[in-house]
């Protein structure tokens, strides 16, 4: 028996679905003609029960990638202290970003203690002579890095995040506007169209990346100056190796004050802020990334317990309005980017600043592109610290076309807030930057329907429903009598 055809063709079909163990008994009703009004009620009664779970199964996401449909579109990214930031996901979900795998990174590190390049710094440190021997650990099979954190190695953590549930609430979906790309990707042009040079993303993201190949670094340089945003991590694009694909072989060719030539190794002076004629790698980025990884003058040094915002920098300024203050309290120390240009630099916040380094994050236009800092191994906290989170969004954004303000050049000189020790700014105009640190809520963010909940809505169609049936009751009773003898 069917259903009545005006409700067959406008009731939904997992409603419908629904019904179907009642049909029988309401084909009974409705085929006996007296009793249609009660076949009728009883049919309204059946969908104000199975129309919102009905509905609620139709819409309820899937893990990851309806979730985004859902909250990046329309919903708030964190929306802590009452701010709208609704648009982080809205123009994140437009853009093209590519995520960095650092495999030629996670190779060497995977074998960090037995074996691979940290095992030749190690057997020859102190040698100020050419090398011949230990030469076998300078080339290592990238399988070893393939599988270190499922080929991520030190930087899990940033694969964790752009997978969460957080990264997919501000607009990151892998496999959709976010590529997954290998070094080895970058360095055989998967930046740019073949056809035209053009870009083929907006905005690359960079892990932490000791060790690329020399076309990747070139790489990354033209599609910051095309017009791209690369959001750096600390730490990153210090030393050239070559990758041999017939080999799988990772080879290096200098890094930690040694070169190889493929015949011997040699001591070179290629210290992170050092520039020579065989390594001009540190130089290279001071004029275009504005900041060099800094080792003797900082290297374990500092111990941190936040980072200052800058209010006056439009990224600063909206994390200080989520977190407050001060930002990235989880962090300590690791290994730390000093920032060594400040033309067209803007900070975002401060960790420290002193005579000898400004270690912070910070923005830095560079021709028609932005490169976006963090200054510090965000890897380390950037899956638990919602700040880092935030800062990484906000780079994306403001890189791309986000809020009016513009990211300028900064020259201003901060005071870290400590309890005993003040440092000065090296850099010119110096003035003090004071806010009042903040505490991040420990909520997640707006208030919104757990999995598996039912949305407003259907609560509302339940309950129009009811009231349809209360309606149509009435009706039926009054029909009913008036059909009566004598009525």
């Amino acid at each position: 028996m069917a259903l009545p055809v005006y409700l067959e063709g406008v009731l939904p079909h997992s409603v419908t679905k629904g019904l179907r163990p009642f049909k029988r008994r309401l084909g009974k009703l409705w085929n006996m003609k007296r009793r249609r009004p009660q076949a009728l009620v009883a049919l309204l009664v059946m969908v104000s029960i199975a129309a919102p779970q009905a509905l609620a199964d139709t819409m309820a996401p899937l893990p990851l990638q309806a979730a985004a449909s859902s909250s990046s579109s329309l919903g708030a990214c964190f929306g802590y202290n009452g701010v709208n930031d609704s648009y982080i996901p809205r123009i994140i979900s437009g853009l093209r970003i590519a995520l960095i795998q650092p495999i030629l990174t996670s190779t060497p590190y995977s074998q960090y203690e037995g074996g691979s390049f940290y095992a030749f710094y190690s057997k020859e440190s102190g040698i100020t002579t050419n090398v011949t021997t230990n030469l076998d650990f300078l080339s290592t099979n990238v399988s070893s890095g393939f599988v270190f954190n499922h080929g991520w190695g030190l930087s899990y953590s940033e694969y964790l995040f752009f997978t969460s549930q957080a990264a997919v609430n501000c607009g990151l979906e892998v496999g959709k506007n976010v590529q997954i790309l290998t070094d080895m990707d970058v360095a055989n042009g998967a930046l740019f169209d073949p056809q035209n040079n053009a870009s083929r993303f907006d905005v690359v993201v960079l892990p932490f990346s000791e060790y690329v190949e020399a076309p990747e670094y070139l790489a990354y340089e033209d599609f910051v100056a095309g017009g791209g945003t690369l959001v750096t991590m600390g730490h990153a694009l210090e030393y050239p190796v070559t990758y041999n694909a017939t080999t799988n072989m990772e080879t290096l060719v200098y890094g930690h004050g040694w070169a190889f030539n493929g015949k011997y190794a040699y001591p070179v002076a290629c210290g992170s802020n050092t520039y020579v004629t065989s390594c001009p790698w540190a130089k290279n980025n001071t004029d275009w990334m504005g900041s060099n990884t800094c080792e003797a003058s900082c290297f374990h040094k500092y111990t941190f317990n936040g980072a200052t915002v800058n209010l006056g920098n439009p990224i600063g300024s909206t994390l200080s309005k989520e977190f407050g203050g001060t930002v990235f309290k989880s962090y300590v120390e690791h290994e730390d980017n000093s920032v060594t240009n400040m033309s067209g630099t803007s900070i975002v916040s401060v960790f420290v600043n002193d005579s000898t380094n400004l270690i912070a994050s910070y923005t830095h236009q560079f021709r028609k592109g932005t490169v976006v800092g963090f200054g510090f191994f965000g890897d380390d906290i950037i899956f638990t610290d919602q700040s880092a989170q935030y800062f990484m969004l906000l780079g994306i954004v403001y890189g791309r076309g986000g809020p009016s303000e513009s990211l300028t050049s900064s020259t201003t000189a901060f005071t870290s807030f400590t309890s005993s020790t003040s440092y000065t700014s090296h850099l010119t105009n110096p003035k003090t930057v004071s806010s009042t640190p903040g505490q991040a809520p420990t909520t997640a963010g707006t208030s919104t329907n757990s999995p598996g909940t039912p949305p407003s809505v259907l609560a509302a169609l339940s309950g129009l429903a009811v009231v349809v049936v209360i309606v149509v009751m009435a009706g039926a009773v009054v029909l009913r009598r008036r059909a009566k003898p004598g009525g």
